[in-house]
């Protein structure tokens, strides 16, 4: 009998200890199924587009079959954590990206800027070559111009222009990153671009009467350039289109 009371202990505590064991090795493995999704959380980041018509492709690289879709300047995207260069065209780097509608395919590192916020210039500003007042530059950006905000250091952000260009620090009262400011200020700028020839005050008049957006802070700018009684129109803040640059769509 009392052998039979020791080996039941054995049995008992042999018992405990596996059940401690598996306890043990469930928690570890939720811990490490965490650790994985946060990693793959932390890969996936916001960025925008400072190219207008950035092509995207199926797989890294350019070919008339490989065509996806395009990106339009401003556009916000997600930054999927993938890279790799393509040998044939001089080890250009593509990284896949994710779009709104659940579209995901390749484009030029150049076209996008990682970690970014989408943002458009109030009113004529200067460039400055750091966080500094006193390295301010000849360069301004114009009302209107759609720029990739990086980051804030006192009174000032960083920003990326428009095809990479017009880059540095500007004060950040001059930068609106209201999302329907911005979309007013993408909109304005394909309108400008995409009819050259057409007299600026008629196409302010255009973009004003068709404004989703008719509260935005740039259509009441546009509105005190122009005067829609007589047509009369100051085009002196209105934007400069920018020439395209090779990372257009289809190029």
């Amino acid at each position: 009998m009392k052998r039979f009371s020791i080996a039941l202990r054995i049995v008992s505590f042999c018992a405990l200890l596996v059940i401690l064991f598996s306890c043990a090795k469930k928690k570890e493995s939720i811990a490490d199924e965490a650790t994985i999704n946060s990693t793959a959380q932390k890969t996936n980041e916001r960025a925008v587009c400072i190219i207008e018509g950035a092509s995207l492709w199926k797989e890294p690289g350019k070919g008339k079959n490989n065509w996806l879709s395009s990106l339009s300047l401003g556009e916000t995207i997600e930054w999927l954590g993938e890279s790799k260069l393509d040998s044939t065209d001089n080890n250009r780097e593509y990284v896949k990206v994710g779009l709104s509608d659940g579209t995901a395919g390749w484009v030029s590192s150049y076209c996008v800027i990682k970690g970014a916020e989408a943002g458009a210039i109030k009113e004529e500003t200067p460039i400055y070559k750091r966080p500094d007042i006193l390295t301010i530059t000849p360069k301004k950006l114009s009302p209107m111009a759609v720029v990739a905000v990086l980051q804030i250091k006192d009174d000032l952000s960083e920003i990326v222009g428009e095809n990479q260009k017009n880059n540095g620090w500007v004060k950040s009262e001059m930068i609106t990153k209201d999302k329907e400011d911005v979309t007013v200020a993408i909109l304005a700028n394909k309108k400008f671009k995409e009819n050259p020839k057409t007299p600026k005050e008629t196409l302010i008049k255009e973009i004003i009467e068709t404004s989703p957006y008719p509260n935005s802070f740039f259509i009441n700018s546009l509105k005190k350039e122009i005067d829609m009684d007589d047509g009369a129109v100051s085009t002196t803040n209105v934007i400069n289109s920018e020439s395209a640059t090779d990372e257009a769509a289809g190029e």
